[in-house]
């Protein structure tokens, strides 16, 4: 997200899905992330439980974000 790259979740918040361009592709993270408040839906409607939704950065998701590394950065493959 930091990076620009779209990501959804199901209106319950079980499966979440990255936009690589192409194709979405499973991102098992991003249910964590909604838990635990640092992701959020775009759109305040009601949700369907197996409708997907873009979300965001909550404020303190970016704050998270900011210190982060990619595997590049750090100096991995």
């Amino acid at each position: 997200m930091k990076s620009g790259t779209r990501y959804f979740l199901q209106g319950d918040g079980r499966r979440g899905d990255e936009d690589n361009g192409t194709r979405r592709v499973n991102c098992p993270s991003l249910p964590v992330l909604f838990r635990n408040g640092l992701v959020d839906f775009c759109s305040d409607c009601v949700k369907q439980n197996y409708t997907w939704y873009s979300v965001k950065l909550t404020p303190e998701g970016a704050k998270a974000a900011n210190g982060s590394q990619t595997r590049k950065e750090r100096g991995l493959p």
